[in-house]
This record gives structure tokens, sequence and C-alpha cells, in this order.
């Protein structure tokens, strides 16, 4: 089993480690072992700022509180889409539903309407009639008509070349057959 050494537990063993070296090689006047105690702090110093720099890169709580806000701000935006395109949707049914109806109603007027300008008509109709057959009757009875329908003895009749007829000087006169 080997034992992965962390920066944290490199920083925990080399600083008290190396403090206890200098302290001795001092003590004992021992360059050599206060340089190994001065290396082994350093290493430690080393492994803190590598632990703090790991621990930096690694903290990712204010990328994930962001990340979680934008999440949050999207599914409100969602909701709120969501909810403008009902209500799209039932306003949308409201016109259609609406619409059909002031069709139907103005088919309905449209109808009445005809029907009230065809009673018009037709009473009108039966008014010029009525009045047609009174003047008839008048005339009738001033005797206009029956004079018109009979011969006058003053009339004079036009009659038409027989050379004329058929050729182009008649224009349209054609002989009897």
């Amino acid at each position: 089993m080997t034992i992965k050494p962390t920066p944290q537990s490199l920083a925990r063993i080399c600083l008290p480690l190396g403090a206890l070296t200098i302290a001795a090689g001092a003590a004992q006047q021992n360059i050599a072992l206060a340089l190994g105690g001065f290396a082994l702090v350093v290493t430690g110093l080393t492994a803190v700022a590598i632990h703090v720099i790991v621990s930096a890169i690694r903290d990712t709580a204010e990328e994930r509180r962001r990340l979680q806000e934008a999440r949050d701000e999207v599914e409100e935006d969602r909701t709120r889409c969501i909810a403008l395109r009902a209500g799209v949707d039932a306003d949308e049914e409201r016109l259609c539903r609406l619409g059909v109806q002031m069709e139907h109603d103005t088919a309905e007027q449209l109808a009445a309407e005809r029907a009230e300008l065809m009673a018009e008509l037709e009473d009108k109709r039966a008014a010029i009639k009525r009045e047609g057959f009174v003047i008839g009757l008048n005339l009738n009875d001033r005797g206009v008509i029956a004079n018109a329908l009979q011969p006058r003895p003053d009339a004079k009749v036009i009659h038409l070349p027989v050379g004329t007829i058929g050729s182009a000087a008649g224009q349209g006169a054609y002989s009897p057959s």
C-alpha cells in the first residue's frame, strides 16, 4: 500500500521537523544539520504555497454559486416564458372564438337585412304592378289603349324599293320570304 503525500500532509511533516532540525543544528553548532532543517522548512513552506494554490484552483464554490444563480434565472425565464405562451395561446383561442362568433353574427345580420330588403323590393314591385294596372285601367277607360291597337286611316306605310333589298344600299334590309 502506497501513501500518496499531499501538499497538506507534507507541510505538516516538514515544517515542525525542519524547525526541530534547525534548532538541533544550532544547538550542536552543526551547519549541515541546520541547512538540512532549513531545506525541510523551505519544502514545508513550498508545500503550504502549493496547498493554497491548489485550493484556490480547485475551490469552485463561487463558480458553482454563479452557475446555480444562472440556472435559477434560466428556470425563472423558462417559467415566465411558459406562462406568457399560455397567455398568448389563451388570447389566440379567445380571438378565434370571437372571430367565429362575429362571423356567425354578421351572417345572421346580413341574412336579416337581405330578407328585409327582399320584402321591401317585393312591396315596391307589387306597388309598381298595382300602379301600372291602375294606369292601364284608366287608359283603357279613356279609350287610349283601344285606339292604339286599331289601325289609323291617316297612317302611311313606307315601301322600300325592290332593288335595294339584299344589297349593300339597304344595309340590313332583307327580302321577305
